[in-house]
């Protein structure tokens, strides 16, 4: 879990991040510091593991809703497989173990979540 620091936004302990992975995170709060500020939040913590709630699928993107609140979405160009996938195909999706990834068992697709979040969506990355 990490927590930060609002005011200035900066992370105030850290624990099973990496440095790469908790740049990414900075960047993440900074963008969610300021809606936070306006409700009177002065702190916020990220779990390190995302869980997935729900999946959908635009036209252009794979949309992930995690159980925090956030939304981590993908380009479809990034995922070949789903880019040329039928709206059937693309509709149907399962929660991996307690929402750790997710599959499209049509396509034969797992992705984790916190390649998903990272934005390190490359096949190598898939599980």
């Amino acid at each position: 879990m990490a927590t930060f620091s609002l005011d200035p936004v900066g992370p105030v302990s850290s624990t099973e991040f990496a440095a790469h992975g908790l740049s990414v995170l900075v960047r993440t709060v900074a963008e969610a510091a300021i809606d936070s500020w306006r409700r009177g939040k002065r702190s916020l913590a990220v779990e390190p593991n995302p869980r997935a709630q729900q999946v959908e699928v635009t036209d252009d993107e794979l949309i992930v809703h995690l159980r925090d609140g956030r939304k981590v979405s993908t380009p479809l160009a990034w995922l070949p497989r789903l880019l040329h996938a039928t709206p059937d195909q693309r509709r149907e999706w399962e929660l991996l173990g307690d929402g750790e990834g997710i599959r499209g068992p049509q396509l034969d697709e797992d992705l984790s979540g916190a390649g998903l979040l990272l934005g390190t969506l490359a096949p190598e990355s898939q599980i």
